[in-house]
């Protein structure tokens, strides 16, 4: 691709080409616009227009915004590239557009893979009721884009040259989706650095594209013989042995009036040499370590109705010892007739090799091209949150979800 473009990284050139591309858009019509920045409190319609691009909105004004739409809302972007925003230019900037409407919308786009929680939390605490934001990654944007064009028929033949441009524009930035599938199954010591680039880039597409609920986190690596994300970043040598788990979701353990659910995750489990990912809730269920006894009670006194949920949903069962890394192929699978065995007496789950249990489903990347893997990943993830966090009744006390 030729780089005509020339944004090299400038925060203030793909903030302008950006908005006048959008601009241009909503002359046509608001469906691109809805598209890439569709929200249930967000109003697009045939009047919309960019009125401002990185301009104060009054000449006594201490912000500037990086773009403003007018009509039906008043909408005001603010856009961060490799930087951090603050809960006072928020505010700021929030206070400004109360001037022009008595209930705007600032809405805030990072480079972010996941929302900057804490940041706007305090902000919205802040603003109270004096408007609404809202926070969007640039990743999300860029994959939205890549979406609608592998797509186009999805909106007016208008919009499709602007389109091609907004994906020249994120290709030249490498906001395209990373993960481009696993090439070779049966790997050597000598190809796991680029194994783990490849998990890596498919983390970070799974986390783009899980929906804007601060439940999900952006996830660290984890596994028994290190915790480093920055060694893995580095990408000099390989840092785990086998199986590598990224959670996506955490119990909450801070209210001491709640089950502690200890190393336990809704967690997309990886092995370093083969082409596996189990998507799973896996729960630390050792019977023999303190609170995670209280983890094995739930899943026991509840053992039909998990049973019925494996069934409905085609979810899949596996067990392993705490060091499901230590001696390879620790993780066993089991079939579903063998569930109701597994989750009682005292050979089962909860006991030796058995103390960890995972529900999900298992995913090859070679029955996928690679984006597929990635959406039917992020499918999975949110069906085991819905059935076994939102509508269950089995660990409402173990996962707290956020307000």
């Amino acid at each position: 691709m030729v780089k005509y473009l020339q944004i090299n990284g400038d925060e203030e050139t793909q903030n302008s080409i950006y908005a006048n591309l959008l601009d241009k858009s909503l002359k046509y019509g608001p469906e691109l616009a809805e598209e890439l920045h569709g929200h249930p409190l967000v109003e697009f319609s045939e009047r919309s227009r960019v009125t401002t691009v990185q301009e104060k909105l009054g000449q006594d004004d201490d912000r500037e915004l990086d773009w403003v739409i007018t009509e039906p809302q008043i909408i005001g972007f603010e856009s961060k590239k490799s930087d951090a925003l603050t809960v006072d230019q928020l505010s700021d900037e929030m206070t400004e557009l109360q001037k022009l409407s008595d209930d705007p919308v600032l809405v805030a786009i990072t480079d972010d893979l996941r929302a900057p929680s804490e940041v706007l939390e305090k902000t919205r605490s802040k603003i109270e009721n004096d408007g609404t934001l809202i926070w969007k990654s640039w990743h999300q944007i860029a994959h939205c884009v890549y979406d609608l064009a592998s797509s186009p028929n999805e909106l007016p033949p208008e919009h499709h040259p602007i389109l091609d441009i907004l994906q020249d524009m994120f290709e030249s930035e490498s906001y395209e989706p990373r993960f481009k599938g696993i090439e070779s199954v049966n790997i050597t010591q000598d190809d796991l650095i680029k194994r783990e680039k490849d998990l890596l880039s498919l983390i970070s597409d799974i986390t783009v594209g899980l929906p804007d609920d601060p439940d999900w986190l952006e996830p660290n690596p984890t596994s028994y013989s290190s915790d480093t994300l920055s060694n893995l970043k580095k990408g000099y040598y390989h840092i785990w042995q086998h199986w590598i788990s990224f959670r996506f979701l955490i119990e909450d353990s801070e209210d001491p009036t709640n089950w502690e659910m200890e190393r336990s995750s809704i967690t997309v489990l990886v092995h370093l040499t083969t082409d596996e990912f189990l998507t799973v809730l896996d729960i630390d269920g050792d019977v023999d370590s303190g609170s995670r006894t209280t983890n094995h009670k739930a899943v026991t006194e509840n053992a039909e109705q998990i049973l019925k949920i494996c069934s409905k949903f085609d979810f899949q069962i596996w067990t392993s010892p705490n060091s499901w890394d230590s001696d390879g192929r620790s993780v066993e699978k089991h079939e579903l007739g063998d569930l109701r065995e597994l989750l009682s007496g005292s050979s089962g789950f909860g006991y030796l090799p058995h103390k960890r249990l995972m529900i999900g489903r298992q995913f090859n990347s070679s029955d996928y091209p690679p984006q597929e893997l990635v959406k039917e990943i992020v499918k999975t993830l949110e069906l085991l949150k819905l059935e076994f966090i939102e509508n269950s009744e089995i660990f409402d006390k173990v996962f707290t979800q956020s307000e």
